[in-house]
């Protein structure tokens, strides 16, 4: 065994990853337009959607939060609706019995 090889034999093992020809050669293109490695690309990928700092899931998240704001907000407008229509029934009864 290499020297070489030892190196990435202690820190790097070997997986199999099934693509696309399509994904397989827009990798390509895009580890040598970038001048890295294919392997390092996909580390970075894996390693952002591990860490949980995935743009989808961000933005994923980022779009539940912004939903919740608006249900909240459209809540507090129907609770509203809902007090002003009791009061006035209110003052209905109230002018129907006077």
């Amino acid at each position: 065994m290499s020297g070489q090889e030892k190196k990435l034999d202690s820190k790097l093992k070997p997986i199999v990853v099934y693509m696309s020809k399509k994904m397989i050669q827009d990798l390509k293109d895009e580890s040598s337009s970038k001048g890295i490695s294919v392997s390092h690309i996909v580390r970075n990928g894996v390693d952002a959607v591990m860490s949980g700092n995935h743009p989808y899931n961000k933005g994923y998240a980022d779009g539940v939060d912004q939903c919740s704001v608006l249900v909240d907000g459209y809540v507090k407008d129907v609770e509203t609706k809902i007090e002003e229509v009791n009061e006035k029934i209110l003052n209905l009864v109230d002018e129907k019995r006077n």
